[in-house]
């Protein structure tokens, strides 16, 4: 985000299948830029995406260590779970919740706004969640690989 560019937007594709999420990249808005220092900030965790027709399931749990030039390291955790039913409209997907759980160490949990999608390959997409936090919205990238 704001110190390395523009963000990659969703592209679409059939998101069929069962995903594990092998990396996240954390795009900050524009008015963190000289906030965040990147080269020592981290988000380590673990996730799945299971797309079978038109039903999703979902969690992901997220640690993060941001380090800012103000404050100092910021610790939080966030977990999510989601299940219900989706539509697609080009790259962006449409959820309907059935059931939804979150939990944030730092807060109430920031808002989902929008969730994208990117087919890459046969084994390969990106998950896209963009957030609203306290300097605005946030883009979470999730690069998945499809398993059997």
């Amino acid at each position: 985000g704001g110190d390395a560019g523009a963000a990659p937007t969703p592209s679409g594709g059939d998101p069929s299948g069962r995903w594990v999420m092998r990396a996240v990249t954390f795009h900050l808005p524009a008015q963190a830029q000289g906030q965040i220092r990147p080269d020592t900030s981290m988000i380590t965790g673990t996730g799945w995406l299971v797309v079978e027709g038109d039903r999703y399931r979902i969690s992901t749990q997220l640690e993060f260590a941001i380090d800012t030039v103000m404050v100092g390291r910021l610790r939080s955790g966030q977990m999510t779970q989601s299940r219900g039913t989706f539509t697609q409209r080009g790259g962006d997907l449409v959820l309907a919740p059935a059931c939804n759980a979150s939990m944030s160490s730092a807060d109430a949990g920031a808002p989902t706004l929008s969730l994208g999608l990117s087919r890459d390959g046969v084994e390969r997409g990106r998950l896209f969640v963009t957030t609203r936090g306290m300097l605005g919205s946030a883009l979470l990238v999730f690069d998945m690989e499809r398993v059997p």
